[in-house]
């Protein structure tokens, strides 16, 4: 069997010997045309841009991350040793590039931007690496100081938390950047009441993020496959912070998991967050803004400094979420919008199997949730299943995976074990090379066998047009890539 058998193969625990350089998928985004955001390699070994002497027989464990191994760091201008640490990527992994070279550039206050970038020669691994140099944070945790001093007040929170994000949030917005990790752990705070936001140079946006502070559409994905994320996403996690903080504790910290996502999708965040927690009336407009499942009704930097200022909004309570006039049930639960039962759907996935075996999903599509144009498509899909079927060219695995992504509103792809964006397809499969995981390499080509992308964009709103074409303009190239590393597998098989 060649490689790229194993790549078409229907059995995703088939080996993959990932080549030993490194492939084009590598890099996370498509390389920008300005020359000051292009990566520069240094032939000096151990140091960065002629100051930044790494220390490679002083690792610093406790600064490791998922993609990268910390050192010690010497600054030979200032001929300091301990204020600074450099973090290696790791062979092959997918990186921010234009985003990680911009926050240089930029050097945002309140947060932990980098300071050197650079591929240099790293002695103990005797081989070229990605590296960067961070200052490490100054204080204590947001965490530790919320155990020390109780809920905050609402002075502290608008000047010391609200204001410094809302600059931060509204620049990195204007550059499309996405943190991805705002929570109580990756923020400090220091004897002055000055925060500090962690670095989000090291992992893929939303690697590590705790689900408490995500949206909806990625409370449940696999951690690579959140893709590069959106402006909503640092501002919902700002409303969960900011709400933290008032109540002196993460909402919802003594609710079982799984029944905390449930209520999630089907009463909403903001009513499951909220829940018997009591804050000053002063914030409700602030939380229902920020901690919302629209996209479209999310609040950014505009309202929040209306808010600030005083203007009260006067939200009204987001309902449960009722998209259908009848209730569909499955496991015994009832569903009344397709946001939840795409997600029991796919927690339940032998069940679902079962489920998607005759079409009563269709008639409550059509009848109940009233969206023709959905129905037709499932009826589509049930028709192409049902021809390959017969003929050994389908599974029901891949019924279950093509309705779901019409289901659901949101982009995402759903296969037994894995849960992706649409968006970040190259993501997953520079992953999935560089750590030998092949199930998700057998996702990625067989997202593009079953044409999901265009079934995706089929059966989005009028208004999400153009961000349906962007998106499948990006799976073009990314088909592109596919292309190029099945043939580069056949040459090397």
């Amino acid at each position: 069997m060649t490689q790229l058998d194993v790549l078409e193969s229907s059995e995703p625990d088939a080996e993959v010997v990932a080549p030993e350089k490194p492939l084009m998928v590598a890099a996370a985004e498509i390389p920008s045309t300005d020359l000051e955001l292009e990566v520069k390699y240094s032939k000096v070994v151990d140091q960065l841009e002629k100051r930044y002497n790494l220390r490679v027989k002083e690792p610093l464990v406790n600064y490791n991350t998922d993609f990268c191994k910390a050192y010690a760091v010497t600054d030979s201008l200032t001929k300091d040793t301990d204020t600074n640490y450099a973090l290696v990527y790791e062979k092959n992994l997918p990186f921010r590039q234009e985003m990680i070279l911009r926050l240089k550039r930029l050097s945002l206050q309140h947060l932990c931007n980098p300071i050197a970038v650079e591929v240099i020669p790293v002695s103990i691994l005797n081989e070229q690496r990605f590296v960067i140099i961070f200052a490490k944070q100054k204080g204590i945790s947001l965490r530790q100081f919320l155990s020390n001093n109780g809920p905050c007040s609402e002075k502290f929170i608008i000047e010391y938390i609200i204001n410094p994000f809302n600059t931060m949030l509204r620049v990195l917005g204007e550059y499309h950047i996405t943190h991805g990790n705002i929570n109580l752990d990756s923020i400090t705070i220091d004897q002055n009441n000055q925060i500090m936001v962690g670095e989000c140079c090291s992992k893929s946006c939303g690697y590590s993020q705790k689900v408490l502070y995500e949206p909806l559409d990625r409370v449940s994905t696999i951690p690579i496959g959140k893709g590069d994320g959106y402006e909503n996403v640092d501002y919902f996690a700002l409303g969960v912070l900011c709400l933290a903080l008032v109540i002196g504790k993460e909402p919802a910290d003594d609710m079982d998991a799984e029944l905390f996502l449930e209520s999630r999708f089907t009463k909403g965040s903001f009513n499951t967050f909220a829940g018997t927690n009591k804050f000053p009336s002063i914030f409700d407009d602030l939380f229902k803004g920020l901690i919302n499942d629209k996209r479209s009704e999310s609040w950014n930097h505009r309202q929040i400094t209306e808010w600030v200022k005083g203007k009260i909004f006067n939200i009204i309570s987001p309902t449960s979420h009722i998209e259908a006039s009848r209730q569909i049930t499955f496991n015994s639960q009832q569903f009344f919008n397709c946001r939840a039962l795409t997600n029991s759907l796919f927690k339940n996935w032998e069940s679902a199997r079962r489920f998607f075996k005759d079409e009563s999903v269709i008639k409550w599509i059509d009848r109940s949730v009233r969206d023709t144009n959905k129905a037709a498509r499932l009826r589509e899909v049930y028709k192409t299943h049902n021809y390959n079927f017969a003929r050994n060219m389908s599974t029901e695995d891949d019924l279950v995976t093509s309705a779901l992504v019409i289901l659901d509103p949101d982009g995402l792809i759903r296969f037994k074990n894995i849960l992706t964006h649409i968006e970040c397809l190259g993501l997953l499969l520079a992953y999935g090379m560089a750590k030998k995981e092949n199930e998700y390499i057998h996702a990625v080509v067989k997202t593009l066998k079953l044409k999901l992308p265009d079934l995706w964009a089929s059966v989005q709103p009028l208004d999400q047009k153009m961000a349906s074409a962007k998106a499948l303009s990006q799976l073009e190239r990314i088909h592109a890539r596919c292309k190029f590393i099945q043939m580069f597998l056949i040459l090397f098989s």
